[in-house]
């Protein structure tokens, strides 16, 4: 018989707790928050423009962080998360331009994708 293995989290003040890549913030009235969780070894450090890759792969990796983004924060922190991933790529090299262009062309779809992460992190993190 396989041995069931558990991850204790641990809840901090003021009432969050991490999961994976993602903060879970207990408001007290009935719903969660949620924002992109880091842990403090956090580099900033990524594949540079001038690399030798292909250029949608580059710009891809920006994407994906939007997309990351879009899908776990609420809609409070969302807009800093964004704020914050974006002053990451222009440290690495990245044109500001470019990545606010893809910004605006990706427009704000979150289409309940938040809720959506919400109900399933809420089941796995009190299932048992």
């Amino acid at each position: 018989m396989p041995v069931k293995r558990r991850q204790i989290c641990l809840e901090t003040f003021p009432k969050q707790l991490n999961i994976l890549d993602c903060t879970l913030i207990n408001k007290a009235e009935g719903h969660y928050e949620t924002k992109v969780f880091r842990k403090d070894a956090i580099t900033n450090v990524l594949i540079k423009p001038l690399s030798c890759h292909d250029g949608t792969i580059i710009y891809g990796v920006f994407k994906g962080f939007l997309h990351r983004a879009r899908k776990i924060c609420s809609e409070q922190y969302l807009k800093e998360e964004i704020e914050f991933i974006t002053a990451i790529f222009v440290e690495n090299g990245y044109e500001r331009n470019k990545l606010e262009a893809i910004i605006n062309n990706s427009g704000n779809h979150r289409d309940g994708i938040s809720e959506t992460f919400h109900f399933h992190l809420f089941q796995v993190s009190t299932s048992s």
